[in-house]
């Protein structure tokens, strides 16, 4: 009979039933697509100013669940432009495989036997930019991304998109606008206006909807 590797570990039950353990590779699924974490530390490791990479997930909700980077850079690298390297893995990955945060770290922590430990590594920052959210909106409108997202930071110019957000998350996203901020806007706001800073001046410019009311 042929047989199909499908990369999942398991074992038997006492009781005949099959118990799955894991995966035998760093394949996993994000919104849908199977992701090779391998194939995305090969091409953060493949740019000039990295010496290692290492690729987890996070989110326990599989709607949310994220991709996150961390990065050993060569010496007399330390200075590393985020968005120069955002580039450079677009074009080399499609959008779905692009972490949506990336820290940079001295060196990696190590189990007993001598391998990279990405367990202990807390959640790394976004890579758009190093400000915080600024005007009252900002900080409402981060509030809730942070919940939809399962993000512990958001930052000023954050992408929707290369955060995490997909399809089902703006339906989320722009329920809670019109509940919190009372503001009716069209999904297709969030195409042209995907950073946090537009977004929240978009709310900020919209007359407020005399018919939506907070819960």
């Amino acid at each position: 009979p042929r047989r199909y590797d499908t990369g999942d570990l398991a074992c038997w039950n006492p009781d005949g039933s099959l118990a799955f353990l894991g995966r035998s590779d760093s394949q996993i699924k994000i919104r849908g697509f199977r992701v090779e974490l391998g194939e995305i530390e090969a091409v953060l490791a493949s740019h000039p100013h990295v010496a290692q990479a290492r690729v987890a997930h996070r989110g326990a909700d599989p709607a949310a669940r994220r991709l996150v980077a961390w990065l050993t850079l060569h010496p007399g690298s330390e200075s590393l432009d985020r968005s120069e390297l955002h580039a450079f893995c677009a074009s080399h990955l499609p959008a779905y495989m692009l972490p949506a945060a990336v820290g940079v770290i001295d060196a990696f922590p190590l189990t007993s036997s001598g391998k990279v430990d990405v367990t202990t590594l807390g959640d790394p920052e976004s890579p758009a930019t190093p400000s915080r959210p600024l005007t009252p909106t900002e900080h409402q409108l981060a509030g809730i991304w942070r919940d939809l997202l399962g993000a512990a930071v958001i930052h000023h110019q954050d992408d929707w998109f290369q955060v995490g957000g997909h399809s089902l998350l703006t339906l989320r996203l722009f329920a809670r606008i019109h509940r919190d901020f009372r503001r009716s806007l069209p999904l297709s706001t969030i195409l042209h206006h995907t950073s946090l800073a537009d977004l929240a001046l978009v709310i900020d410019q919209t007359p407020e909807d005399p018919v939506a009311s907070p819960s």
